[in-house]
């Protein structure tokens, strides 16, 4: 169906995006699209701050992407990055004091304050986990030998603490919020059933959102305050792939993340200090987005899918440090092409944005047939 064809299309376009970051930026540009990166966390986390306390002060921070939870999610990369580079700020400060490096180091502190200040007004649950698994990602690759084990050890105990008070807060509170914890364990129930109908190849791009809907004749009468609407998505972006493309494509995407943080992991050892804590910075933003995918929807319906393959494709263009040593930033074909490729990434996102409206449109047709 239409629908299906929408999505692997989207699918498509989101990795081919990154892929060209990851073969034209190289792992010497990486640090300029992150200085980027800091520039766009700052700006876009002051005008959250200002449409919140200026124009709707009594509702969540979620200007300029109509939804906090998208919001909070696209803002986590910024935030890990800004650690990141402070982290490499403070490394480097008994080295390095030009004024350049000042002014960078700066902008990174603001856009780390603002970026907290938004995402604060946002009060994301999902996104909060997904910034302390970025955080505890960031660690883990910064530490070295046992060390290591700190993080993971953390990581756990946590995970298990917040699985019982979000389990609990579901069960106690009958309206609010607790509505959306229980819709998602619905929906996480419904992803696995229609997982256990197809576990192999699954029922295509769009399959929940088309057939997610059957299973809630029943607990619609036993809970009818959750369910407000149609359920079209599984609220948790791996069960809904679980779902449509079975076990088969789960692994492909699997090997994939898996593969991406192994490969972060081997260069490590190469570059400077400003190139291994972008790396970190990004490898982290990776984890934290996987993990605030865990409860939503972002990389289905929003700007998200934007970030997550970005900092995919610069993760993938910064783990290749020795194959873009010898790239010449500063030469006059260097910048021809650097301007190249702003152009087609600017083609590429239009392309992103206008086939991600094409799947939408294509759902709602579904959903109304």
């Amino acid at each position: 169906p239409d629908i299906a064809v929408a999505g692997s299309t989207l699918l498509a376009i989101q990795i081919l995006w990154a892929l060209a970051l990851a073969n034209t930026v190289g792992a010497i540009g990486v640090r300029y699209v992150v200085r980027g990166f800091l520039v766009i966390t700052l700006v876009t986390s002051l005008v959250a701050v200002w449409y919140y306390y200026g124009r709707n002060p009594t509702l969540r921070a979620k200007f300029p992407f109509g939804n906090p939870t998208f919001l909070s999610a696209c803002l986590i990369p910024g935030i890990t990055l800004s650690l990141a580079w402070v982290c490499h700020g403070i490394v480097r400060a008994h080295c390095t004091r030009s004024k350049s490096t000042f002014c960078w180091a700066l902008l990174t502190v603001c856009a780390f304050a603002a970026g907290l200040w938004a995402f604060r007004l946002t009060d994301s649950r999902g996104a909060q986990v997904g910034l302390g698994a970025a955080v505890l990602a960031a660690a883990f690759f910064a530490l070295r030998g046992r060390w290591r084990i700190a993080p993971i050890a953390l990581a756990i105990m946590l995970g298990v603490v917040g699985w019982f008070y979000y389990a609990d807060t579901a069960r106690t509170s009958l309206a609010g919020r607790g509505d959306s914890l229980r819709l998602r364990g619905y929906a996480w129930n419904y992803a696995i059933r229609l997982f256990a109908d197809r576990p192999f190849t699954g029922h295509g791009q769009g399959g929940y959102a088309l057939l997610g809907d059957s299973f809630v004749a029943n607990d619609i009468l036993n809970d009818p305050l959750v369910f407000d609407g149609p359920i079209d998505h599984a609220h948790n972006e791996w069960l809904e792939s679980l779902a449509d493309m079975g076990i088969v494509g789960t692994i492909l995407v699997s090997a994939v993340f898996v593969l991406t943080l192994v490969g972060v992991h081997s260069s490590l050892r190469n570059g400077d200090s400003e190139h291994r804590w972008c790396l970190i910075g990004l490898a982290a933003s990776l984890v934290g987005l996987a993990v605030e995918e865990c409860a939503g929807v972002g990389l289905r319906v929003s700007e998200v899918p934007v970030a997550f393959y970005t900092v995919l494709g610069l993760t993938w263009a910064g783990a290749t440090f020795d194959r873009f040593k010898v790239l010449v930033w500063t030469s006059k074909a260097a910048w021809r092409g650097i301007g190249l490729g702003v152009v087609c990434m600017a083609a590429a996102l239009g392309a992103m944005s206008i086939t991600q409206l094409d799947f939408q449109s294509a759902r709602s047709s579904f959903e109304i047939q």
